[in-house]
């Protein structure tokens, strides 16, 4: 079945890819908000609204027939009155996806912060961190923890669409003996780096940069729900079968390129009912391959827990009085246990904007 682990390999390629992205961003927002409009429409400005206004006005089940897309938001209320729009994006996209339309730019006009899943600025901090989570430290090398076999496996697809790896691992091509002190999943990264390119997707057209541009742009403060540090922990820090399993999953780049491909279709037509399948799905597949006790930790660590974060995160926002525009992965809006049901069993009221 298409696109059976697709939210996994997403999760991996985001937190690992993150700071490449922020970096460009803040070098030169306002050629970035130039790039992000290349061959589109410009995106209009909303007109100036009242403070004491709370929604756009168009709701309800019909989708809005206007430029851009069907948008997963919410308009989320505490108890006490305080407003958030929450966002659900999607980490690849392209050109086409813009100009987004009027629903979510007036929400986001509306709003003091922007709050993505990951923001930091501090290269050097980012750069000691990730270097205790990618490499080894040891003195082991990749091939005491996969077989040689497999090592060759990814090599070969390596060599095979070399042109394709991200910039830093292609002065290693031919042999990639320099990247045996990289851990597991780093060699399952540069695998789903090359089917999201083969997919004509890019991190670069996502979301969560066009967003960050615009934030920048405007003066707008952005805040970081979650650290670069506890991101990486809920990955690099699974047991070793699944950093494997995911090498396994990642090695047909073909096959994943159309899954993104399939992903980025059923987000842009706001395709609730397929996209919550599939995450059903994937639990499924990871519970029957890795077993329930590796498969539990792994969706714990890279769901659940993720979620409780993101939902505390968004109640001390609120809690602080900030008008937020708080952006996260549709899939963490959608499915069981998602962040919008927390909210809700804590009292909130979350309003799906259409």
């Amino acid at each position: 079945m298409k696109n059976r682990i697709l939210f996994l390999l997403l999760i991996v390629m985001l937190v690992t890819a993150c700071k490449a992205t922020n970096d460009s961003i803040e070098e030169d927002s306002e050629n970035y908000q130039i790039n992000m409009q290349k061959e589109t429409t410009q995106q209009p400005s909303p007109s100036p609204t009242p403070e004491s206004s709370t929604a756009p006005t168009v709701t309800g089940n019909a989708h809005e027939e206007n430029e851009g897309i069907v948008p997963f938001m919410w308009l989320i209320t505490a108890p006490n009155g305080q407003t958030m729009y929450m966002y659900g994006s999607i980490h690849f996209a392209d050109p086409d996806l813009y100009p987004l339309s009027p629903i979510i730019m007036d929400a986001f006009d509306r709003s003091d912060y922007l709050a993505m899943e990951i923001w930091e600025t501090d290269y050097n901090e980012y750069a000691t961190i990730m270097e205790g989570f990618m490499l080894y430290t040891d003195g082991r090398v990749i091939t005491n923890d996969i077989s040689d076999n497999l090592r060759q496996r990814i090599v070969d697809v390596f060599l095979e669409y070399q042109e394709l790896l991200q910039e830093w691992v292609k002065p290693m091509v031919p042999s990639f003996q320099d990247l045996d002190i990289y851990v597991p999943m780093v060699w399952h990264q540069q695998l789903a780096f090359i089917a999201a390119e083969l997919s004509g997707l890019s991190m670069g057209y996502s979301l969560d940069n066009f967003f960050a541009g615009a934030a920048l742009e405007r003066g707008m403060s952005i805040l970081s729900i979650e650290t670069i540090a506890s991101s990486a922990e809920a990955i690099y820090f699974l047991p070793l079968p699944a950093h494997i399993w995911f090498i396994e999953q990642s090695l047909d780049v073909l096959y994943n390129a159309e899954s993104y491909i399939n992903l980025y279709t059923y987000w842009k037509t706001g395709d609730d009912e397929t996209i919550q399948r599939l995450l059903i799905n994937s639990d499924d597949i990871a519970q029957a391959e890795l077993g329930p006790e590796i498969s539990d930790q792994m969706i714990n660590s890279m769901y659940t827990q993720r979620r409780l974060l993101m939902a505390d995160r968004a109640e001390e926002f609120m809690a602080e009085g900030k008008k937020v525009f708080f952006v996260v992965g549709a899939s963490h809006l959608l499915g069981d246990n998602n962040v919008i049901e927390l909210l809700t069993e804590r009292g909130y009221d979350a309003q799906r904007i259409r």
